[in-house]
């Protein structure tokens, strides 16, 4: 059931004479009737705030902190009351390995709660910081031609590596010790728009693919059977035979790869969710931003299923229709 109070957020991008305002909006589903005592008193919005409210994306760490009380101050003059930070700030939060830096964030949220204004923070782990992917190659997801993604865009990281998992999962605790239980943080966004880099299609992905397969047909003769490999010759003898599908493949192996694909983002999910809730307050809430089916590689479903709600990022449509909002 969704709740009748939902929350929209303007994602703002500045530049130096222009303010560009994306719109997306998070409806709020009710507690489930299967969850813990603890996750069944989480509110359906926020503690005397159930209502519609209005916030903004805020990149504190992309500016000069004497611009930083500026922001603040035009936000609570437009009434925003929301703001979701630190997405994309993994490299200021842990600027060499194991070495943490959280004082700049302590600002930035004791001044948005300074203009009553409150904090949704992001993990940071769709953004992995050049030390980690230099260090650590493989956890750079790899291209369906064979070629590994380089650093410096975003999404480059892989979620079928067990050791990316291990760190995306350690950023995430570390952001939770410290603000797991902070009065002005009202909830978390786990990563950033899951899917629309889809997966690694290294061989650590194709161990773990065959792994996933043993662990759901127990034996190459069921299969075999259920993917009628007899047609054109593609019956498998060995589990290690069975390939990532690129293009078009047998039908069965298709459709199984899009089922890994689902689980391996959501085990890539609860492996920050169980570190966030280990050590926070549960009232503290726990989203992620979709876009839709724009990204269908994914099961949505299957996905959202451990989130207290789900948020809808609306921002490709409005890059499609800006026409209508400008």
């Amino acid at each position: 059931m969704i709740s009748e109070a939902p929350v929209f957020y303007l994602r703002a991008f500045r530049s130096s004479s222009t303010v560009l305002l994306l719109l997306f909006l998070s409806f709020i589903a009710a507690p489930r009737s299967s969850a813990s005592p603890a996750e069944n008193s989480i509110p359906t919005q926020l503690p005397g705030r159930d209502a519609l409210l209005v916030g903004t994306d805020w990149y504190p760490e992309q500016w000069p902190e004497a611009r930083w009380e500026t922001d603040l101050q035009m936000m609570e003059a437009a009434h925003l009351q929301v703001v979701r930070i630190a997405e994309f700030s993994w490299s200021r939060m842990e600027p060499a390995e194991g070495r943490f830096d959280f004082d700049w964030l302590d600002h930035a949220i004791r001044l948005a709660e300074k203009h009553h204004i409150m904090v949704v923070l992001g993990t940071p782990t769709a953004a992995p910081p050049a030390w980690l992917t230099q260090k650590y190659p493989e956890t750079l997801r790899m291209e369906p031609t064979g070629q590994r993604v380089a650093h410096g865009n975003r999404a480059h990281g892989s979620v079928t590596s067990v050791r990316y998992r291990e760190f995306c999962a350690r950023i995430a605790a570390e952001m939770a010790k410290r603000y797991g239980h902070d009065k002005n943080v009202v909830g978390w966004q786990i990563d950033n728009e899951y899917g629309y880099a889809q997966i690694s299609y290294d061989e650590e992905s194709r161990r773990h693919f065959q792994d996933w397969l043993k662990a759901k047909y127990k034996t190459l003769d069921a299969l075999n059977e259920h993917w009628t490999t007899s047609y054109w010759s593609q019956t498998y003898d060995n589990w290690s035979e069975i390939p990532i599908p690129v293009g078009e493949n047998n039908p069965g192996l298709m459709l199984d790869w899009k089922r890994f694909v689902t689980d391996a983002w959501a085990a890539y999910q609860q492996g920050q969710i169980d570190a966030i809730r280990a050590v926070s307050d549960p009232h503290q809430f726990i989203t992620g931003n979709f876009m839709g089916y724009d990204f269908d590689g994914i099961d949505h479903h299957v996905i959202t299923r451990p989130l207290t709600f789900v948020s809808w990022d609306e921002s490709q449509r409005w890059r499609l229709h800006r026409q209508y909002f400008v």
